[in-house]
């Protein structure tokens, strides 16, 4: 391998051809703005899944922010937890996602009860712009991992 002109420029050499040949036509659909997205029953990608993920935990961390500086009922112990933990394991379940983890199913499954008991806790506080905001995320989240 000849040494890259730039030095930021990779040149990876190339791999032993595959066991498996695809076509040219089914090898292209996995490829969307350059960039291999693998397909699973529902439609969905694993990418696209792992967007939804991230998303909703962000807005569970800046929910949890928000609570704290309204105060009263929406720092319950019960209700912060929940924020915290739904953000925890959307990032986590985002991560093995993007890696495609073994364990995935299992991440799936509790990711997507924890995005639903947290849209509960947050309806709980009605007339709240910023927690419904969250439930609603949180509700696409888990039908995003209840998806796949």
């Amino acid at each position: 391998m000849r040494k890259p002109s730039n030095p930021c420029t990779l040149q990876i050499p190339k791999l032993p051809p595959c066991r498996e040949a695809y076509s040219r036509r089914e090898a292209a659909s996995w490829v969307k703005g350059g960039v291999l997205m693998i397909k699973f029953p529902g439609d969905r990608s694993f990418r696209e899944v792992a967007r939804f993920t991230q998303d909703c935990g962000s807005i569970c961390t800046h929910a949890a922010q928000y609570c704290l500086e309204m105060g009263g009922s929406h720092v319950s112990a019960p209700h912060m937890r929940l924020l915290q933990d739904c953000a925890d394991i959307c990032e986590a379940t985002s991560k093995l996602l993007l890696r495609s983890s073994p364990q995935i199913t299992q991440m799936m499954s509790v990711c997507a009860s924890l995005c639903e008991q947290c849209a509960a806790s947050c309806d709980k506080l009605t007339g709240d712009t910023q927690m419904r905001t969250c439930a609603d995320e949180c509700r696409r989240c888990a039908a995003a991992c209840r998806q796949i």
